[in-house]
């Protein structure tokens, strides 16, 4: 009878612990999170959408046509700046990740989310 116990217990505890570990990891990583860290570093942060102004709705509309986009950032700060989009699939993520690489650009994909910008931009957002 104890045994029983102790396997609906153990069971119980590594689910709660999978849906905290869940919970962290996809609040963790969205637009809002990354844009409040990166503003608490000093960054103009504008979000990629129908509304942005300026370079922002000029990334934004590279991008939108794309199926796979689901958000995205572009953020300056001085001389440095990041553009961080997020995919709904990897194959997207990678076909973008390898379409953006130049001299003059660091290019940093993390699964689905592709970064874009100066080293420093980049290393500040991740």
């Amino acid at each position: 009878m104890n045994r029983a116990i102790n396997k609906k217990l153990i069971a119980i505890i590594a689910i709660v612990a999978l849906v905290a570990i869940l919970g962290v990891c996809l609040v963790a990583c969205n637009s809002d999170n990354v844009g409040k860290k990166l503003e608490d570093k000093g960054y103009s942060v504008v979000k990629l959408n129908e509304n942005s102004e300026g370079f922002g709705k000029t990334i934004y509309d590279s991008v939108k046509d794309n199926s796979s986009f689901k958000e995205g950032l572009f953020a300056t700060k001085g001389l440095n700046y990041v553009v961080i989009v997020w995919y709904d699939n990897l194959d997207a993520a990678k076909e973008a990740e390898s379409g953006l690489k130049t001299p003059f650009t660091t290019v940093h994909r993390a699964d689905k989310i592709v970064y874009v910008g100066t080293q420093q931009g980049v290393e500040d957002a991740k």
